[in-house]
């Protein structure tokens, strides 16, 4: 076996083994989310990791929280603030990529609103819609979203139509197209996978967020799905198992899209990856 061979096994076998450490640095604390679900409190307290498994957790969750409320409130931010996030955020891409609007200075500072943490802008958004009368509305929500979901899709999607090559479109031009039937029918289709990877993620962005989705919703008329897991830590114990039962409920619904949708999500951030 000549020496190049010998290289070419031995980095094989080390991408093996460290997509393996990856993958179980990714599935092992979603097995031991969903184990620790259905395990008394006091035995996770415990680290008594044994079979006595039970569905008190579930129970308990669903009794004490208004569980399917708080999923249809999650519905309506994410898909609302995805919906309006596409509807501002493409052509606004597309102007960035086509006529460069705004220069890179606008580019970077669209880049640039994603790099605040987000726990620095809790006061201001209080404040303002305190003053405008949408704190602990499901609407205040969706504004808070789309505020900081809108910089996420302008510049992905911004990359994925730059993709597109604008020979295409100038060739549709001669042909007597017009600015919208080349967008409409051209440019977004060839740039579809990578927008559709982009709304998804923004939607589980979205989906998940807690911070201010626990600081603009006083009561629960507007509380999303992931306040649930915060219910059961209070200031004297932590309820694990009913807190991981929660995770679990917040997490399935927006992993089966993920699952669902998995092939647009891969070939949009592959796009342009191979010519």
């Amino acid at each position: 076996m000549s020496k190049y061979r010998l290289l070419g096994y031995l980095k094989k076998i080390l991408i093996i083994l460290l997509s393996i450490l990856i993958f179980l640095i990714w599935i092992v604390p979603i097995i031991w989310l969903i184990y620790g679900s259905f395990l008394p409190s006091d035995s996770i307290a415990r680290s008594d990791f044994g079979f006595a498994l039970t569905l008190d957790n579930y129970r308990e969750v669903f009794e004490r929280t208004q569980v399917l409320k708080f999923l249809k409130n999650s519905v309506i931010v994410g898909f609302t603030a995805t919906f309006l996030s596409a509807l501002i955020g493409i052509p606004a891409a597309y102007s960035m990529a086509r006529w460069n609007t705004g220069g890179s200075g606008l580019a970077f500072w669209i880049l640039s609103s994603r790099m605040m943490p987000p726990a620095v802008s809790i006061i201001p958004f209080f404040l303002l819609f305190s003053k405008i009368g949408i704190v602990d509305t499901i609407f205040g929500l969706i504004i808070v979203h789309l505020t900081f979901g809108l910089a996420f899709v302008i510049w992905m999607s911004r990359v994925f139509i730059y993709e597109v090559p604008v020979e295409i479109e100038e060739a549709a031009r001669v042909d007597g197209a017009n600015l919208w039937t080349i967008i409409s029918k051209i440019t977004l289709p060839l740039a579809r996978p990578g927008l559709i990877a982009t709304m998804i993620l923004n939607l589980i962005f979205s989906w998940n967020e807690y911070l201010f989705a626990f600081s603009l919703s006083l009561t629960e008329k507007s509380r999303t799905l992931p306040i649930v897991a915060g219910i059961f830590v209070t200031s004297y114990q932590i309820k694990w198992g009913p807190m991981f039962a929660a995770a679990c409920i917040i997490m399935i619904p927006i992993l089966v899209l993920a699952l669902l949708v998995q092939r647009h999500i891969i070939g949009g951030l592959t796009m342009g990856a191979f010519k």
